[in-house]
């Protein structure tokens, strides 16, 4: 498999989260929506259309986004480095549209709770351990004219430590300098 089309364990995570909520019977009037950097723009219209234009015959009025993830060291002494990756799925709701005939009738905060039980104890196979809500699981998000809510869960991401050379050792002898290196065929330069 080539570079580009390589999938990291972020964004190979980010996509099983959306995949997951989408297969779910509860989520099946709602759109979800998986947002990459690369398409920013044309989701951003795709959520004002979903939240305020007709599709289908119906206005669904809610709908969740699956944000691009975050991560942090979670142990600095720790080789790898060893990274807690918090994933963020975003509830917008316009209750106007959404309480209406054609609407989901599912409010932002029974989406959110949905959301987060069903993804708290996920397990994502690769290198992510299980998925846990994090300690500010569900808080409310800044979104214009709508009701909207922030769920994040978080999952540990273990990396191998780049490999090292072994120490190296300097000595004098009769006005001469030696540096040698545990590795076999490391070079030194000085």
């Amino acid at each position: 498999m080539s570079a580009s089309t390589t999938i990291d364990p972020l964004q190979a995570g980010q996509e099983a989260i959306y995949f997951y909520l989408a297969a779910t019977e509860y989520l099946a009037d709602v759109p979800i929506l998986l947002l990459r950097k690369e398409n920013l723009e044309n989701k951003l219209y795709n959520i004002l259309k979903v939240l305020a234009v007709t599709a289908d015959g119906r206005r669904p009025g809610a709908c969740l986004v699956v944000l691009m993830p975050t991560a942090n060291v979670a142990d600095p002494n720790v080789s790898g480095p060893q990274l807690e990756v918090t994933f963020t799925i975003r509830v917008m709701e316009n209750p106007t549209i959404n309480l209406s005939d054609g609407g989901t009738g599912k409010s932002a905060e029974s989406l959110s709770l949905f959301a987060l039980r069903a993804l708290h104890g996920l397990e994502i196979s690769g290198q992510l351990s299980t998925l846990y809500g994090d300690s500010d699981a569900l808080r409310p998000a800044e979104e214009k004219e709508l009701v909207a809510y922030d769920i994040q869960v978080k999952a540990r991401l273990g990396q191998n430590p780049e490999s090292k050379v072994g120490r190296i050792t300097l000595a004098t002898a009769d006005g001469s300098f030696t540096a040698t290196c545990a590795t076999a065929g490391a070079s030194i330069y000085y």
